[in-house]
């Protein structure tokens, strides 16, 4: 897959951060990342090219709710995936009903990389590229 895409990476955990980081640029994406909310609002307030949050709630000290509509005010067109435990999610939202959460649980890089696979193909279906099988070296032939 051709990927143009930046993606911002929250979390406290600097390993946890690392991880991500590495296990998406594998897939061709450019990372931003940040440890506390502090360093998120000078982002999403400057034009840059961010384009898709994975959001881990622990990042606000405070109601992470509110850092989650803060977001969704200052680029609502901006997609996030909630990246939690669970306990620390936002009020009022659940596993059933936020679409975007991948819990931090067993595989849960892998569930990762498909949510923002499909979630950047579904929100840039003009920028998002799958190559030719021809191209692909895991492609099978017949």
């Amino acid at each position: 897959m051709v990927h143009r895409f930046r993606i911002l990476i929250s979390d406290r955990n600097r390993r946890v951060r690392q991880y991500l980081a590495r296990e998406m640029k594998t897939l061709g994406y450019s990372i931003v990342d940040i440890g506390g909310v502090e360093e998120l609002w000078p982002l999403l307030a400057q034009e840059n090219d961010i384009d898709l949050i994975i959001f881990d709630p622990e990042i606000v000290r405070g109601n992470p709710g509110e850092a989650f509509r803060r977001i969704q005010k200052i680029k609502p067109e901006l997609p996030v995936i909630i990246h939690t435990f669970g306990e620390e999610l936002p009020a009022g939202l659940t596993p059933l009903s936020w679409p975007h959460l991948v819990l931090k649980s067993g595989p849960s890089a892998e569930r990762l990389k498909e949510a923002v696979d499909e979630l950047l193909c579904r929100s840039y279906p003009e920028r998002y590229e799958k190559t030719d099988s021809a191209d692909d070296p895991k492609a099978e032939t017949t």
